[in-house]
């Protein structure tokens, strides 16, 4: 994944994702988010980022619902690392 080229490596992580939609149409945020989080995970290890995506490497995570973006092309979802 380009966007993770020259992320430094962590021992420990933190994840949050938060979701922006574009329409006003009522989903339920864990669906979507935990799709996006294995994923996710999945491309964290291979970039390097984390040996694994176990509990011992990825210490808590958190889904939120980020709000409503009309102006956006599309809906997103944002995700922060903090390294712990």
């Amino acid at each position: 994944m380009p966007f993770l080229e020259g992320m430094p490596e962590f021992g420990k992580i933190e994840l949050e994702y938060r979701l922006y939609l574009k329409s006003r149409r009522k989903i339920d945020v864990n669906n979507v988010l935990t799709v996006v989080d294995k994923y996710f995970q999945d491309c964290i290890v291979d970039a390097g980022i984390i040996k694994d995506d176990n509990y011992k490497y990825i210490q808590r995570t958190e889904f939120l619902y980020g709000g409503h973006m009309p102006l956006e092309d599309d809906s997103f979802v944002m995700v922060t690392i903090k390294g712990v």
